[in-house]
C-alpha cells in the first residue's frame, strides 16, 4: 500500500531493515562505488548467515563434520569481518578478503577431510567474488590460483589425485572460471561504455 508515495506495512519494514544492513558508508560518494559496496555487503551478509546455518545443520546430522565446521567458522569469521569493512570506505579491501577466504578455507577442508566432494565447488566463490568486486587482472589471478590449488592438493593428498576426485574438480573449475572471467570482462566494457557516454553528454 502506498500513501503519498511512501510504503507501509511489513514489506517496507523489511526493506528498511535490509537497507540499514547493507548501506555503504557516507564517505563512499561515487554512484558506481556505492552500488558495488552495497552489493558486496548484501552478498557477504547472505553468505555468512546461510553458511553458518548450513554448517550448524550439517554438524547436527553429518557424522565427523566437526573439523570441517571449525574451518567453516574461521572462514565465516573472515567473511563477517569483510562484511564489516564493506560498510566503510575500505570496501575494496573487503572485496579482496571475500575473494581469497573461500579458496583458502576450502583448501584447508580438502586437506583435513579429503573425502569431502564439495570443497572445490565452494572454492569457486572466490572467482565469483573477484569477478564482481576486483579488477579483471585480479580475477584472472584468482582463477589461476584456484586451478593451482586443485593441482597442488592433488599432488599433496593421494586421495585427491584419484580420477573420481580430481576430474570433477578440474571440470567444474574449467567451466565456471572462464564464465566468470567473461562476466568480469563484460562488466568492465559496460563501465567503460557508461563513462564514455557521460563524457559525450558533457
Amino acid at each position: 500500500m502506498r500513501v503519498g508515495g511512501s510504503r507501509s506495512g511489513p514489506r517496507a519494514g523489511i526493506e528498511t531493515a535490509w537497507e540499514r544492513l547493507v548501506a555503504p558508508a557516507a564517505t563512499v560518494t561515487g554512484v558506481g562505488d556505492r552500488l558495488r559496496a552495497r552489493f558486496l555487503a548484501g552478498l557477504l551478509l547472505v553468505v555468512v548467515v546461510l553458511g553458518l546455518s548450513s554448517g550448524i545443520v550439517q554438524l547436527a546430522v553429518v557424522p565427523g563434520f566437526e573439523s570441517t565446521f571449525r574451518i567453516m567458522c574461521v572462514a565465516l569469521t573472515v567473511l563477517a569481518g569483510a562484511y564489516g569493512l564493506s560498510r566503510t570506505r575500505h570496501f575494496r579491501v573487503a572485496g579482496a578478503f571475500a575473494s581469497l577466504a573461500p579458496l583458502v578455507a576450502c583448501a584447508a577442508v580438502a586437506i583435513a577431510t579429503p573425502e569431502d566432494r564439495a570443497w572445490w565447488a565452494f572454492a569457486s566463490l572466490s572467482v565469483l567474488f573477484s569477478s564482481v568486486f576486483l579488477p579483471f587482472g585480479a580475477t584472472v589471478l584468482v582463477a589461476l590460483a584456484g586451478l593451482g590449488a586443485i593441482c597442488a592438493l592433488a599432488a599433496l593428498v593421494p586421495v585427491l589425485r584419484e580420477p573420481g576426485h580430481l576430474m570433477p574438480a578440474l571440470a567444474f573449475h574449467g567451466i565456471f572460471s572462464p564464465l566468470m572471467l567473461l562476466a568480469a570482462k563484460h562488466r568492465d566494457r559496460l563501465e567503460a561504455a557508461r563513462a564514455q557516454a557521460r563524457d559525450t553528454d558533457q
